[in-house]
Formats: C-alpha cells, sequence, structure tokens
C-alpha cells in the first residue's frame, strides 16, 4: 500500500534550505515534506529573489515552485475549482481537484513526477476539456452517404501491392423497362503497357481472378459492390470503408479512459447471465478490484452494461466523469442522411458502436426461414468488451425480432426496431421522419410480431394454415371423386361427369372438427383451391387480404366468399349411408352369402408370415439332424417337428408350443420343447406367437444365430422372407370388410376362413374359423385342423357379419403389441441405462472438466473413468428418469452427481449438465442462443443439430410403409442395444410424416425450438391420424427407452 505526503505550501516556507530534499539526480526528495499551492501568495510578501536564502537560489527549487504555483492557478481560474498536487513515494504524483464550495478532494489523473511543471496544465485540460473540433467531427457526426473516395481508396491500395497493373472502371447508364435510371458497373486489372520488365507471377494471377460487375440505382453503391465482388474474387482483403477508417472513441470507450486514467489500470467489463432473463456485469480492474456492478433484465443488458461503466467511473473520479458527461451531452449524435437508398443495418452497426463501443463482429443479424417461407430476423448483440478474457459461451442479448415475406424485408425492419428500442431519442429526432424509414415501418411485407402471414406467391394454403396456426387450430383437407351419373346422398348432390369434392375442416387442440366448407371441380387440384380460398373468406379474410384479392380475380369465388360452381351439378335429399349398406354395395363377398349354416370364403392362397416362421423352423431342426451325421442328437433318431395347442379347462386359456420329437430303432421316443406361448382366448394366436418367439430376441434360434454361422444364416433369411410378405392394413375397410378379414387372416396365418351362421328371428350369430390348407396335411403333427377366429351378433345377417369382422379383425390383425414395421417394442420401466455421450457436445465437455479436474486433484487413479447412467424408476405418475455421474476407479464406484426425478430422460442429461456447470463455475448455457443458430428449413435438421449440440446424440430415423402410409419413428441410440423414442408419426407423404414426427420431438424436447424453422402439420392427414399412431407403441408415442438388437433384422407381424 502506498503512501501519499502532501506538501503543504505557507509563506514561512519560502524560508526553509531546500537542499536536503534534493536527491542526486536534483529531483525533489519529498517523502517526509506537504505542500499545498492552492492558496495565493500575499501582495505584501517579498519577492522570492530577495528571500531566498542564496542555497535556495543555487539549487532551482524556487522557480520549480514558482512555476508549479502559477500553473495552479491558472487552472484555478479557467476551471473554477482549487487543484493540488500530491507526491508519492512513487516516480508518479496525483492531481486533485475540489469545488469552491465542498471540502472532498476528487482525483483528476496522475503524471509521471519528470513532467512538472511544464506538462501540468496540458495533463489536466486533456482530462477534462472537451474534445477538438475535428474529433467532434469523427465522434458525434455519423456520415452515411454514399462517398465516391471508395474507388479512390482502392486504386491507392492496388497500385501500392501491384505497381504493374491498374484499375480499370467500365461504366454504363440506362433506363429499365420501369423508367428507372440503372448504373452498371464492371471492374478489373489492366496492364500499365508503360512498365518495364515482366509482371510478375501474382500480378499475372490477380489479373486474372479480379472481376467483378454489379447493377444497381446508384453509381456509388454499384461500383462499391463490383470493387467487393473483385476483391473476394481474386483473394484480397477489401480496402476498408470510410466509416472504418472515420471511427473514433464511443461513449463507452469516454468513460472506460476515465477509469484507466484514475486507477493507470486495465479494466474489463464481465458480464454474465443470471437465469435465463437476467444478466450481471461487473466492471473491475486487471487485479481483480471490483469498481462496479449492477443486475437487471437481459432485455436491457446494453443499457445496463453503459450505466455500470459510468457509474464506475463517477467512483473513481467524480469530477472526470462529470466532464465527460458534459462532453458527451454537449456533441449529441448527428445523422448525415442519404434522400433515398438508406442502409437501416449500417445505422444500427454505427450507432452501436459510437455509444456502446460494438464493433460488427459483436453485432449479429440471424435470418431464418420459417413456416410458410417466412423469414425469421433476429439482432443479437455480443455482451463482450474484454480484449484478454474470451468466454467460451458469450453471453447474447436480442435488441429486436422482426418477421417478413422476404429477407431483406424482415432484416430492414428488426434493424429499425432495434435503433428505434435502443435510441429512442435519436429515432425520434432524426429518423422517424425519413421517406426510407416510414416506407420500412409501414410495409405491409414485414412485422414485429411473432409471425406474418406467407406471400401470395406462396400459395392459399400457406396462408391459410398461418392463420389457422395462429388460432391454434389444423388445416383438414379431404377430398374424394364423384363418380358420373351417381348419387351422392351424404353431400346431398347428384353428379352427371366425374367430379372432385373438397371438404375442408378446422381441428381445434381438443380434435373437434368444424366444418368449414365444400367445393366441387373436375379437377382435384381446383377443387381444393376453391375449398382454400372460401375457408379465407369466410373465417380469415382480414388476416389474409391479399388471398381474398387473389381468389377472387381468378374466380375461385365469388364476391360473397362462395365456392365457384361446375357444370355436371344437380342437388338432391342427403340421406347418409351406415357401414353397413356400404358394406352390402361394395363386398364382393357380402354380396354373394347365403344363409346356410356353413360356407367358406375363398381368397387366392398366399405365403403367410406363419409359413414362413414354419420353414424356418423346419430348417433348424434339419440343421440339427445333418450335423448328427444322418442321425438326431439322440444316437440314430430323427428330428421331427411337432406342433401342439392345448386349451385349460379351468379358465379357458389356450398353451401352444413348439416341439421336436426324436424317434429311430432301438431309441425311445423323446420330445424337446423349444418354445411356447399363451393366449387367454385364441389358440391361432398362441401359436403363431409361439413361432414368432423363436426369432425374438430371447428366442432359442435367435440366440443360436448370434454364435452360429449356419443359424444365422437362417435367422436372417426367414427375416427377409417376412419382410417380403405384404404388411397387414391398419384399418378395416368399411366398403368391404369381410373381404379384407378374410385376405389378413390368409396373409398372417395362411387359413381360409370359413363363416358359421346360427340363431335366428331377431338375433343373428355368425362365427370365422380358420380352416387349414390340405398341404398342410402333411409331416406336421397338428392337434387341431380348424382355429375359432371370433364371433358377431346383429339383428340380420348383414349386421352380424360386419360386427365379426370388426372383432376379427381388432383381435387377430390390428394388435397394438405390435411395433413399427412389426417388431415388438418393449419399453423399459426399471432399471439402469448407461449413456453413450459422443463427439463435442456441452454434456461430453462439462464430463471432460469434470474428469480432468478429478485427475489433476490425484483424487483417482490414471486407470479411471467417468460414466453417465440414467436410472429408470415405475412409479404412480408414471416412467420417470434420473440421471447419474459416476467415477469408475478399479472396484471403487463413487457418485459425483444426481439430479431429480423427471418425467423424461433428455430433460435429466439437461440438468445433470446444468448442475455440472454450476459446481464447477462455467458460464450458463444459453440455450435460447443455441436453438437459433441451429434453426433451418427443416425440423429435422434442427432436431438433429440440437441433439448433437447438446448431447452428442446420433438421430435414427426409422420409416415403413403400411396401407399406403408411411409410418416414422424417431429415436436415439444411448448405449449398445438401448435406444430412447422420441416421437413417432403416420401420414400419406413420407416426407411428411418425418417432419411431422421432427415437430413432435422438438416440442416435446426443447420447447421453444419448434416455433421457427420446418414445414407445419400436413393438411392432407386424416382426422383418425393420432389413433393410428399410438398402434404399434408398447407404452407411448414418445418418451420410453426400449431394446433393440444391434444389426438384426427383427421379423414383421
Amino acid at each position: 500500500m502506498r503512501r501519499i505526503y502532501r506538501v503543504t505550501w505557507i509563506r514561512a516556507f519560502r524560508h526553509v534550505s531546500l537542499r536536503k530534499f534534493m536527491n542526486t539526480s536534483g529531483d525533489p526528495n519529498v517523502s517526509d515534506v506537504k505542500f499545498s499551492f492552492t492558496e495565493r501568495m500575499s501582495s505584501n510578501s517579498s519577492s522570492p529573489s530577495s528571500m531566498a536564502t542564496p542555497e535556495i537560489e543555487e539549487s532551482g527549487v524556487v522557480p520549480f515552485l514558482s512555476s508549479l504555483s502559477s500553473d495552479l492557478d491558472t487552472l484555478q481560474k479557467r476551471w473554477m475549482r482549487c487543484f493540488r498536487v500530491c507526491i508519492t513515494s512513487t516516480p508518479r504524483v496525483v492531481i486533485e481537484a475540489k469545488s469552491m464550495d465542498s471540502d472532498v478532494w476528487t482525483q483528476v489523473v496522475t503524471m509521471k513526477t519528470t513532467q512538472l511543471p511544464r506538462g501540468l496544465i496540458k495533463t489536466v485540460e486533456d482530462v477534462l476539456s472537451l474534445p477538438t473540433e475535428a474529433e467532434n467531427r469523427r465522434v458525434t457526426v455519423i456520415d452515411l452517404r454514399d462517398r465516391p473516395e471508395d474507388i479512390a481508396v482502392a486504386q491507392q491500395i492496388l497500385a501500392k501491392r501491384f505497381p504493374g497493373l491498374r484499375l480499370q472502371i467500365d461504366h454504363s447508364k440506362g433506363t429499365d423497362l420501369q423508367g428507372t435510371v440503372t448504373h452498371t458497373v464492371s471492374v478489373s486489372l489492366r496492364d500499365h503497357g508503360f512498365v518495364d520488365g515482366s509482371p510478375s507471377k501474382e500480378e499475372k494471377s490477380v489479373k486474372e481472378t479480379f472481376f467483378g460487375e454489379a447493377i444497381g440505382a446508384s453509381f456509388a453503391s454499384t461500383a462499391r459492390r463490383a470493387l467487393r465482388e473483385a476483391f473476394e474474387a481474386a483473394g484480397i482483403p477489401p480496402p476498408p470503408r470510410h466509416f472504418e477508417r472515420d471511427q473514433g472513441e464511443s461513449e463507452m470507450e469516454i468513460y472506460l479512459e476515465t477509469i484507466r486514467n484514475a486507477t493507470n489500470e486495465t479494466i474489463e467489463i464481465m458480464t454474465s447471465l443470471v437465469g435465463d432473463d437476467h444478466v450481471q456485469v461487473i466492471v473491475q480492474s486487471s487485479n481483480g478490484r471490483r469498481l462496479g456492478l449492477l443486475k437487471g433484465r437481459r432485455d436491457d443488458a446494453l443499457s445496463i452494461v453503459l450505466a455500470c461503466v459510468e457509474r464506475a467511473a463517477e467512483c473513481t473520479n467524480r469530477i472526470a466523469t462529470e466532464e465527460a458527461r458534459k462532453r458527451i451531452a454537449d456533441h449529441p449524435v448527428v445523422l448525415a442522411l442519404p434522400p433515398k437508398g438508406l442502409r437501416p443495418k449500417e445505422i444500427l452497426h454505427r450507432l452501436l458502436f459510437h455509444t456502446f463501443g460494438l464493433t460488427n463482429e459483436r453485432i449479429r443479424v440471424l435470418t431464418s426461414q420459417g413456416d410458410g417461407g417466412t423469414f425469421v430476423t433476429t439482432v443479437d448483440a455480443e455482451l463482450h468488451w474484454s480484449v484478454t478474457v474470451n468466454t467460451e459461451r458469450p453471453v447474447f442479448s436480442t435488441l429486436s425480432r422482426a418477421v417478413g415475406v422476404s429477407k431483406k424485408a424482415a432484416e430492414e425492419l428488426a434493424c429499425v426496431k432495434a435503433i428505434q428500442r435502443c435510441f429512442p431519442r435519436v429515432f425520434e429526432d432524426q429518423l422517424s421522419f425519413h421517406a426510407d424509414v416510414r416506407e420500412i415501418i409501414n410495409s405491409t411485407k414485414a412485422t414485429d410480431k411473432d409471425s406474418i402471414c406467407p406471400h401470395i406467391s406462396k400459395g392459399l394454403l400457406a396462408q391459410l394454415r398461418w392463420a389457422a396456426q395462429c388460432h391454434k387450430k389444423e388445416v383438414l383437407i379431404e377430398a374424394v371423386q364423384l363418380l358420373p351419373n351417381s348419387e351422392n346422398e351424404s353431400l346431398g348432390i347428384r353428379t352427371t361427369r366425374a367430379l372432385w369434392a373438397t371438404q375442408l375442416f378446422l381441428v381445434d387442440q381438443q380434435g373437434t372438427r368444424d366444418f368449414i366448407c365444400l367445393a366441387l371441380d373436375p379437377k382435384k387440384s381446383a377443387s381444393e383451391q376453391k375449398a382454400i380460398a372460401a375457408a379465407i373468406w369466410k373465417i380469415f379474410r382480414e388476416e389474409c387480404s391479399e388471398g381474398v384479392t387473389y381468389a377472387i380475380d381468378r374466380g375461385l369465388i365469388d364476391k360473397e366468399g362462395n365456392a365457384t360452381s361446375c357444370e355436371g351439378i344437380s342437388t338432391s335429399e342427403p340421406l347418409p349411408k351406415n357401414d353397413y349398406e356400404l358394406a352390402a354395395e361394395s363386398d364382393p363377398f357380402i354380396q354373394k352369402l347365403q344363409i346356410v349354416p356353413s360356407q367358406s370364403i375363398s381368397v387366392p392362397h398366399r405365403q403367410s408370415l406363419l409359413s414362413v416362421f414354419r420353414r424356418g423352423v423346419q430348417l433348424y431342426i434339419d440343421l440339427l439332424n445333418e450335423r448328427s451325421g444322418g442321425g438326431g442328437v439322440y444316437g440314430t433318431s430323427i428330428g421331427q417337428l411337432i406342433e401342439f395347442t392345448d386349451r385349460n379347462l379351468m379358465d379357458g386359456s389356450f398353451k401352444a408350443q413348439i416341439l421336436v420329437q426324436f424317434s429311430g430303432d432301438g431309441v425311445d421316443i423323446t420330445k424337446e420343447t423349444l418354445g411356447e406361448a399363451f393366449h387367454p382366448s385364441s389358440a391361432i394366436i398362441a401359436l403363431f406367437s409361439a413361432f414368432k418367439g423363436l426369432f425374438e430376441e430371447e428366442g432359442i434360434i435367435a440366440k443360436a444365430a448370434r454364435e452360429d454361422k449356419q443359424v444365422e444364416s437362417i435367422y436372417r433369411d426367414t427375416c427377409q422372407r417376412a419382410e417380403e410378405i405384404p404388411p397387414l392394413p391398419l384399418e378395416i375397410s368399411t366398403s368391404n370388410p369381410l373381404e379384407t378379414v378374410a385376405q389378413c387372416i390368409m396373409l398372417k396365418y395362411g387359413l381360409g376362413v370359413e363363416l358359421r351362421i346360427s340363431g335366428g328371428g331377431n338375433v343373428v350369430q355368425v362365427q370365422f374359423f380358420g380352416q387349414s390348407p390340405a398341404h398342410l396335411g402333411s409331416d406336421h403333427l397338428v392337434t387341431s385342423s380348424q382355429f375359432f377366429l371370433g364371433h358377431g351378433r346383429g339383428n340380420s345377417l348383414l349386421k352380424a357379419v360386419v360386427s365379426c369382422c370388426k372383432n376379427v379383425f381388432y383381435a387377430h390383425v390390428c394388435s397394438k403389441s405390435e411395433a413399427l414395421g412389426g417388431a415388438r417394442l418393449s419399453a423399459l420401466n426399471s432399471g439402469t441405462v448407461q449413456v453413450l455421450f459422443q463427439g463435442k457436445s456441452i454434456l461430453a465437455s462439462r464430463v471432460e472438466d469434470v474428469m480432468k479436474e478429478i485427475l489433476e486433484n490425484k483424487a483417482v487413479s490414471s486407470a479411471a473413468s467417468i460414466h453417465v447412467k440414467v436410472s429408470i424408476h415405475s412409479v404412480a405418475e408414471g416412467t420417470m428418469y434420473q440421471a447419474h455421474l459416476c467415477v469408475v476407479d478399479g472396484a471403487r464406484v463413487v457418485e459425483l452427481e444426481r439430479t431429480s426425478l423427471v418425467a423424461d430422460l433428455l430433460l435429466s442429461l439437461r440438468q445433470l449438465t446444468e448442475n455440472i456447470i454450476r459446481e464447477m463455475g462455467g458460464p450458463t448455457v444459453d440455450i435460447d442462443a443455441i436453438q437459433r443458430q441451429c434453426t433451418g428449413p427443416l425440423r429435422y435438421g434442427t432436431l438433429q443439430q440440437l441433439l448433437e449440440v447438446f448431447y452428442g446424440f446420433p438421430l435414427l430415423v426409422e420409416t415403413s410403409l403400411k396401407d399406403h402410409r408411411w409410418h416414422c419413428r424417431l429415436s436415439v441410440h444411448l448405449f449398445e442395444e438401448f435406444y430412447y423414442a422420441l416421437a413417432y408419426s403416420v401420414n400419406l407423404k413420407k416426407k411428411e410424416a418425418v417432419e411431422n414426427a421432427a415437430k413432435k420431438a422438438l416440442e416435446h424436447c426443447f420447447g421453444a425450438a419448434s416455433r421457427v424453422a420446418g414445414s407445419q402439420e400436413t393438411s392432407t392427414a386424416k382426422k383418425s391420424t393420432p389413433t393410428v399412431e399410438k398402434i404399434g407403441c408398447a407404452e407411448e408415442d414418445f418418451g420410453f427407452v426400449y431394446k433393440k438388437p444391434d444389426n438384426r433384422c427383427t421379423p414383421w407381424n
């Protein structure tokens, strides 16, 4: 800690010898003396020459002190303050000042003792005085007009670097079709022609690549763009713009300079997030001394930083800070604006630099393409001023956000709104009246709201989807072709020609459908466009006024909003048809039904899934027989496949067994069980499950395939044959239910359907039985040649048959225990799963930091490893997840961190990451900034990038085509055979199914990230889609861990 000595100047001091205060170099040694020069000498005092002793005059101290006193008097008269010099034990002095009516002294500046007394006035006035006129122009006048000197600067740079070449500018002027005067400028390099010697290799290379061309309304801006293009093509750094060359001091820098002059230290500004919505600003010196601290809302971060720096400056040097405030207030910003062609982004950059000292590298204008072809622009400012401190994840403050139908409109409005928010005085006084600014603000091409109606060039459907989404609804379009000369009672019309009927519905979040309109046209696309236009006029005419005008001009709707009619339509009274009438009209087997006790439903025989599994088991048994040298596994016995079904008389359940019977000369008949299965009501389901179970993960054949190449060949051949069989439908057809069920039973079991009728009067009962084809009566011993499939009742034969078809379909075909592509998914409700983090994700980086710290502290051996595990708990609320961070050192396992129970696995990993950051004291993860960086045009790409950035998980996409619909499941690979299901979706189009599944995953795992990027839900999806999607998931559509063997094909259902 330094000691300060103040030398007090009084009249008697002039008679004291000062030689003892001089050191060997001639400088005064004032280590124990105090003197002040603020008091003026009385007029009756003797002159220094008459009063001084010869010793003083000889040393030269009196002229030094007299000059110093005179300079202090000059400063006092000019600034109306008292000044004093404080001499310390260091080779520097401190200049302090106080006002006339105050007793508090404040430090103004420090300076070297060797600069006294000549440099006193200049040093003090440099701190307190106003800047010069030239400095004022650079700091306060911001010239945004085009300057022709950009061409001259480029010529100078090129002439200096390439003396053998000269800049060639070709300029032409013309008028386009709209009467606008345009300039065409092209730039290139040419030889001088008089330079001695051949050109260098560099000059030859740059001459070939240096070329740029641009067209615009202004010669200066057009030439500048052409030059920029040419410099980029040649790989030469472009010349600096005039505002880059003319940059002056910012307001932030003025306050920082005040602090530096007072402390003689480097000043750093540290910013950090406090939660998600607040920021903390610390101003500190290079040695760690805190000079100021402020907290506030993240949206006001720039103002908070400036206020914190200003407060720190005031606490350090109040007088210099007052002068700095006066200097800033007396020289407000003056914008020199061009009459047209305003550049809002450049204005924003210049104002942010002038006020906050932010360079262009710290200002980020991000634009991404959102729903319906619109563009979303966000203006962010990086809160970073320190030269020495570099944060791994910097803090950003969002200044404004805008959406527009074009990228240019969105960026211009976002920049204007940022100026209006950050610099309201400048905007109101100098920008609000400008024609270009008024045009940008009043334009319908961009808005600062959450979304904007897509441009009409994106289509009427995009506008309708946007408007419906604003009201939290979805668009559902159903189109059906009407046959010529037919009566459509449900629609209430008769047609004399083939027409397309399109019905449009709006579906709310509860799934309720609201019918909007009906449109008819010979062309499907035209009928859909009419329905969309009528819906826009009826519900969203204010939001989509441009679309209404477009539809009326093209004859899609009339002026009253009704869809235009077409030829070939006549009205009729609507008489709705039920499912039974549709089945009676369309199903070929129902039309041929006879009232007899038993009749067969004959469909073409096809290879079934059951026969494929049976073949695979037989090949496995044949392999066992071959390996025993012609005999079986028991000596000379030969194995034979046996299928056995039995019913429990106690509860009526069925048991199916797959056996191998060994028999031969001199060998007792023995049986070995390969697999078995149970079912509470169906023998054929139990038998099918028993065969299929042999090829599932825990089945005998599946286990043997992992170790035996020949068995693996049988396993893979069986799987491939099963996949080649057409998939079973997910819904029963209402028009031909009996035909659908018969075909499905043949496809799955290889059985023909026998229909048996009983009862009479008011109740008719129908039973379906599966009959084994004739070719099964061979070596396979089956205890039952027929299987009961299901039954149905009704007050008529038609209703009883339709009821029986539905019961059989939902019992045998549409099984909810089957997964995508038929592979059974078993959700894990308990246990622990290890997480394999990969790449340079946030989770992996934080875990590596923990391991490095542990190794540095030598808490574990160098052979120790660190793991992330997730435990699965089944509680009353459902399945919950808990993440753990553990270190394994030999036989010792230490748990370092544990999260609370949450309902999502990814959320538990995110909590683990945040806990590690909190314990390690690292920077807070800015989730919003990462989401904006990862946002792309497709939701699938956005989800993939977010998973890689946060967790390092690869995204697994599984798709399957069933019944003309694409099924998609998104999962992430956790470790080995464990996966985590994110989302499931069904759609008529494969791309839409993937995008819809990605949308669900974004909403479930990352929340707000799904508001931007990606296409919307398709409007052609059926209302029954949510129900269809749940078919095949063992637990939920998303959020469950399942186990799947790696590199294994799984048989279909």
